[in-house]
């Protein structure tokens, strides 16, 4: 019953972005499929609301982890390997996006791509923020389209750039997503 009545009340304290919808969108039109990897400490019947409450609850997912379907949460590499087995795929097919340092760059253990999302970061402690200017002022442009590397040993965050002194904030930026590479698929190649 909470689920169906209380929880609803959360609602009001979300909101939604509006580019979710068009990126899931863009990426079901290149053929790839997309999975809901939530951390599983809700039932289907509240990840689905989420999902209502971000406009995204039509949208075609191959999976969705709950906590009905789920043996293991984040950052444990079994979390990742249990979605894996679900879909029949391997690490270097699938590609993780989140907003969480330490959860979802987790995925990166055992060979997943990983994608990070600085708007919203959660468990920032583990990234290193190169977007401050020397006078200590943050870049509000320095995040968004930036691609990072993440190295799984050290647990650092990187831009993707070898220029000195870069803000990474335009298409100068080798970091960039707008800017060189080539894109395959969904997947962008440096």
């Amino acid at each position: 019953q909470f689920y169906h009545e209380d929880f609803r009340m959360v609602r009001r304290i979300t909101k939604r972005d509006i580019n979710a919808r068009n990126i899931l969108n863009t990426v079901i039109s290149k053929g790839k499929g997309i999975v809901v990897a939530t951390n599983p400490i809700f039932p289907m019947v509240a990840v689905k609301q989420r999902l209502e409450w971000a406009g995204v609850a039509d949208i075609p997912f191959k999976h969705i982890t709950s906590y009905e379907k789920s043996h293991f949460c984040k950052p444990t590499i079994e979390y990742y390997q249990e979605i894996l087995q679900h879909l029949s795929c391997q690490p270097e097919e699938c590609l993780m996006v989140g907003n969480d340092v330490e959860e979802d760059l987790a995925a990166g253990k055992i060979g997943i791509k990983t994608y990070l999302v600085t708007d919203n970061m959660i468990n920032s402690k583990y990234y290193q923020d190169d977007s401050k200017d020397k006078t200590g002022n943050s870049d509000e442009n320095a995040y968004g389209k930036i691609l990072y590397y993440y190295d799984v040993n050290s647990e650092t965050v990187t831009p993707l750039c070898s220029k000195i002194d870069c803000k990474h904030n335009n298409v100068e930026c080798e970091a960039y997503f707008d800017a060189g590479g080539e894109n395959d698929g969904g997947f962008v190649y440096y």
